[in-house]
């Protein structure tokens, strides 16, 4: 966003926070122009992919599989888990249920930071995005799983024939930059 507005400062953007849920329920009601979601999305939104995002174990400092460079899916069976409410929660579950895994979740969190201070506080093992994780300031450590699970981040509008100049314009714009 700051390189586009140095290309258009007349645009000005007014950024919402949510849910994946609430970002496309706003999308539908044309509360907002677009969104940032993960895959799947409504198949009536036009989407453009962003980027693929790893989803990493979350361990506490002193915890054994920190020896690990992989954590095996199957460890969730015998772990305290923590997950995150919204977000991420249906493709972790789904994952675990494709795999066979039952996992013992203890607690849910409607907050990525407050999963990392329960994972610092030994209450549990979490899962969580390599985009959150990058500037994370808790005493955690993060592992790749295995298997690897991913999500997809794309932007979503609505219908793009029919969208503002401006959003066309930042459209445009983040196309050229994931395809120079």
């Amino acid at each position: 966003m700051k390189e586009f507005r140095k290309l258009y400062p007349g645009i000005d953007f007014e950024l919402h926070t949510g849910d994946y849920s609430k970002i496309e329920q706003w999308i539908a009601e044309g509360l907002v122009d677009f969104g940032f979601l993960i895959r799947p999305v409504r198949t009536d939104y036009d989407t453009i992919d962003i980027m693929t995002d790893e989803m990493l174990a979350v361990l506490p400092e002193k915890h054994p599989m920190t020896e690990k460079t992989e954590i095996p899916l199957k460890a969730f069976e015998d772990e305290s888990v923590v997950l995150l409410q919204e977000g991420g929660k249906q493709e972790i579950e789904e994952h675990f249920k494709k795999n066979k895994i039952a996992p013992h979740i203890s607690y849910y969190s409607g907050d990525d930071y407050a999963v990392m201070s329960m994972v610092e506080n030994e209450l549990g093992i979490g899962i969580l995005s390599e985009l959150v994780m990058k500037r994370c300031d808790y005493h955690i450590v993060t592992r790749s799983l295995k298997p690897e699970l991913h999500r997809e981040i794309v932007i979503a509008v609505k219908n793009e024939k029919n969208a503002s100049v401006a959003v066309k314009k930042f459209l445009q714009f983040v196309r050229k930059r994931e395809n120079p």
